[in-house]
């Protein structure tokens, strides 16, 4: 299906950049991991060489002392000068023989685990191949459709007025828009990490444990005092929803890179919308992109989970208390509600 605008063009050309970037990734990772699995094979062909010398060793020691000529060797034994020189020389020869076997033992123990690892890096191999097999068939999809948006816009009057305007979304998205991005949600991140220690007088402990509650308008205003980036931040609470809308031009003001995109017209703000909602794991609540807009143009999954792997905004309690565990939370009215647990 063709773009039905600039925007979702514009979308569609960001989500084959983030897919191509992302088999450039995989096959790093498949040449390192091949390297790794190499390496593997060789120790474990070099652990399995020094078993098999050590048993040829340790072979004709035992074959005297338990098979062909025990004989002989207790005769040795019976001539020896004294028994106290027997017996030592009894010890010495089991001592040989434990030695040699809690080598093999050793050697067999690591073999075992090297051929674990060798598995798993295997396995690994597997998954990276299908993940590439995978982005491979989505980015032959992105340039079909992309071909055919180009030749649709060969159709109009002035192509080239458009693949000028392409070039400059390029150029603007690369050097301007996704640094400040970077920028914004590094700053966001940071405030986040800071936030639990600035509401410890919200915290209301009792017997079962403690109960946190912070409006959309707090947070607000707690974020524009943060830093003088987020002079224009908006929180809002919705039923189980949380959506952050922020004006990107105190960024780029700071880091002096106007934008220069056509789609985004002379004067007005730059604004992102963050749109997701928290999701509870391991005591903590991390929050989950569902949708990011910047300006006009939602932007593709790919770009957005690049993003939010790079940068938690959830919620740690341990920076009120190291013991502190989230065991529940409610978000409706414009509040957010958490209820926590002592850890013993």
């Amino acid at each position: 299906m063709l773009p039905q605008n600039e925007q979702e063009a514009q979308a569609l050309y960001l989500r084959l950049q983030e897919v191509e970037a992302t088999l450039t990734r995989i096959e790093q990772d498949i040449q390192t991991t091949q390297k790794k699995s190499a390496q593997t094979r060789a120790e474990i062909a070099r652990v399995q060489e020094e078993r098999q010398a050590l048993k040829k060793d340790v072979l004709p020691i035992l074959r005297s002392r338990y098979t062909v000529r025990p004989l002989n060797v207790w005769l040795k034994l019976l001539f020896l000068s004294d028994w106290q020189t027997r017996l030592y020389t009894e010890d010495m020869f089991q001592y040989i023989l434990k030695r040699h076997q809690h080598k093999i033992t050793i050697f067999l123990e690591k073999e075992k685990q090297m051929q674990a690892l060798l598995q798993e890096e295997l396995s690994e191999l597997d998954k990276l191949s299908t993940l590439r097999a995978t982005k491979d068939s989505e980015r032959s999809k992105l340039k079909t459709v992309i071909e055919a948006w180009e030749a649709h816009l060969a159709t109009q009057k002035d192509p080239a007025a458009y693949e000028q305007a392409m070039e400059r979304f390029y150029r603007d998205w690369q050097t301007h828009a996704e640094p400040a991005l970077n920028i914004l949600l590094n700053r966001l991140n940071a405030a986040y990490i800071d936030m639990p220690g600035t509401f410890q007088d919200k915290v209301k402990i009792n017997l079962n444990g403690a109960q946190f509650t912070l409006s959309d308008q707090e947070l607000t205003e707690y974020l524009r005092a943060y830093d003088p980036i987020f002079q224009g931040v908006d929180v809002a609470f919705i039923d189980h929803a949380i959506q952050i809308t922020i004006d990107l031009d105190p960024v780029l003001a700071e880091t002096r890179a106007p934008l220069q995109n056509d789609s985004q017209k002379a004067g007005s703000p730059q604004i992102v919308s963050l749109h997701g909602h928290y999701e509870r794991a391991e005591g903590k609540l991390g929050f989950i992109i569902d949708e990011m807009l910047y300006g006009d143009l939602l932007l593709p999954p790919e770009v957005v989970r690049k993003l939010e792997a790079q940068y938690q905004l959830g919620i740690d309690p341990s920076a009120i208390h190291p013991r502190l565990s989230i065991s529940n939370f409610d978000m409706r009215d414009g509040l957010l509600t958490l209820w926590f647990t002592f850890q013993l």
